[in-house]
């Protein structure tokens, strides 16, 4: 279990580090319609995280658990792909912020302070289907089928995982509802700081989980 728990630390912090949902959450708790859609956003985020690795993890339980040379041959280049493919989106990422002079929160982040419960539980959910959220969840699943980890260390782990990946969001609701009085710039200031560096976060954070799982599946070869 503690291996199980000790390979999806750095995958937590991955997610925990994802500027959009923390960008949203800041949107929301300064709206009109903070007390009806922060629940639900945040029920939404913590279940689309937790689902999606599962997913993944039981995708991954379908391979055999005998060590073999053949069953650390598709680890391995499984962990090879998925790390290439964080690297390039890295560079996508990249790339595309190069290009562009948005330095403002996007106009489609500053409607979500207009939905209502369900959308916002909706918007949650979808945020876990970015390219990023996928890759780091199959990394996620890949991690703990290598620690051979059994299904209730499996559920312990993807706990783990979820309440590491969610806590950036966590941290700002409960300091805007224990300290009401200073919680406004906090959440302005994170959100100017996040429209103007979130590009940067983001290419650093997948950059490394990349160069970590690529590492993970060429040890395998």
């Amino acid at each position: 279990m503690l291996d199980a728990i000790g390979a999806v630390l750095p995958f937590g912090l991955a997610v925990a580090l994802s500027s959009i949902p923390i960008m949203a959450t800041t949107v929301i708790l300064l709206s009109p319609n903070r007390d009806r859609t922060t629940v639900p956003f945040v029920a939404g985020w913590l279940i689309g995280i937790f689902l999606m690795a599962l997913a993944f993890t039981a995708g991954f339980s379908a391979l055999p658990r005998e060590t073999n040379p053949a069953r650390e041959t598709v680890l391995g280049w499984t962990g090879v792909l998925l790390g290439v493919a964080l690297l390039v989106l890295a560079g996508y990422v990249w790339r595309r912020a190069s290009r562009s002079r948005q330095r403002s929160t996007p106009k489609w982040l500053e409607a979500v302070g207009r939905l209502g419960p369900v959308a916002a539980f909706g918007l949650a959910l979808g945020l876990n289907v970015r390219p990023k959220a996928v890759l780091i969840s199959a990394a996620v699943g890949l991690a703990i089928h290598t620690t051979d980890a059994d299904i209730s260390g499996a559920l312990v782990a993807l706990a783990v995982y979820t309440a590491i990946g969610a806590s950036a969001v966590l941290a700002p609701v409960v300091f805007t509802y224990t300290s009401p009085d200073r919680s406004e710039r906090m959440l302005l200031s994170t959100r100017a700081w996040l429209a103007a560096n979130s590009a940067v976060v983001t290419v650093t954070v997948v950059a490394m989980t990349g160069v970590l799982v690529l590492g993970n599946g060429l040890g395998r070869l």
